[in-house]
């Protein structure tokens, strides 16, 4: 009889661990998730601490491994807790799976905003440009990660969103508006353009990735097209019958804003990965939720 394989998701309840939960479920994969904000849970886990990671490995004994938990939200006041999160807390999951499972594929997710800006579409050989915490935390988790004895895949992802994402972040904000028939809107700057990807697109992106026996170790994830804030709030007042009013405010408007972030998913496509959502159905779905 065939043994079913397991997978780990630390941060299953991330706003993307129940989308990856499903993903692997649909594969026949019992899966395994920690939480990092549920602290009363009994499936809470801290991964800045060593032996709470460890735990959680050894009990399970996963075949699979994916590291959501993580601090996402670029302009986090606190840069401590950044690092703590995101490298150290990478690195006691690293440590853990080298102990007990080495034989395990282990996902770890960083960022699009590690790149340097360009005019064409980013591939993973681009340079690199580490403006602020977060990029930082990401480029140094993964610059560990691949001195791993591991098998140990890095996803590199851009803007994605979809239902059930926090309001502070953007795309959830704009549509939160419409949804509540709000009239205005604070914004900064909005003739800049983005890569989206639908979350359901992305997690199963992450799973091609996983799956892969491909020699690559760094994969973008995005949708290699992109839109302005603006061509999404024009969307929205179609959808929705009415002109929202933009107040442009300073507090919103970051200095030498890039214009244009455009990624590459060639290396991705080449794993039998494509994309299904167009962002302009996500909005709808994000809008009709």
């Amino acid at each position: 009889m065939q043994v079913s394989k397991k997978a780990l998701i630390f941060g299953v309840d991330s706003f993307t661990g129940s989308y990856l939960k499903q993903s692997f479920e649909k594969q026949g994969i019992k899966v395994v998730g920690t939480t990092f904000n549920h602290k009363n849970s009994s499936s809470y886990c801290n991964i800045t601490n060593f032996l709470e990671c460890d735990q959680f490995v050894q009990s399970i004994m996963p075949d699979y491994v994916v590291n959501l938990s993580g601090i996402s939200f670029v302009p986090h006041i606190d840069y401590r807790q950044i690092y703590d999160v995101n490298f150290n807390g990478a690195v006691n999951i690293l440590k853990a799976c080298e102990e007990h499972i080495p034989r395990c594929k282990l996902l770890l997710v960083s960022s699009g905003q590690i790149y340097a800006s360009r005019n064409d579409a980013i591939n993973e050989s681009h340079h690199l440009k580490l403006s602020n915490h977060y990029a930082i935390s990401k480029h140094s988790m993964e610059r560990v990660a691949i001195l791993s004895s591991l098998d140990v895949k890095i996803a590199r992802s851009f803007n994605y969103t979809g239902v059930g994402q926090d309001s502070k972040f953007l795309i959830p904000k704009i549509v939160s508006h419409y949804k509540d028939a709000q009239r205005s809107i604070t914004l900064g700057d909005i003739d800049i353009y983005r890569d989206f990807s639908d979350v359901r697109d992305v997690t199963d992106a992450y799973l091609s990735i996983l799956f892969s026996d491909s020699n690559e170790q760094i994969f973008n994830v995005c949708s290699n097209t992109i839109h302005s804030i603006a061509d999404i709030l024009s969307f929205l007042n179609q959808e929705c019958g009415y002109e929202m009013n933009v107040n442009q405010s300073a507090e919103f408007m970051r200095s030498n804003i890039v214009r244009s972030v455009k990624g590459d998913n060639s290396r991705l496509k080449a794993l039998g990965w494509k994309k299904n959502h167009s962002f302009f159905n996500t909005l709808k779905w994000m809008l009709d939720a």
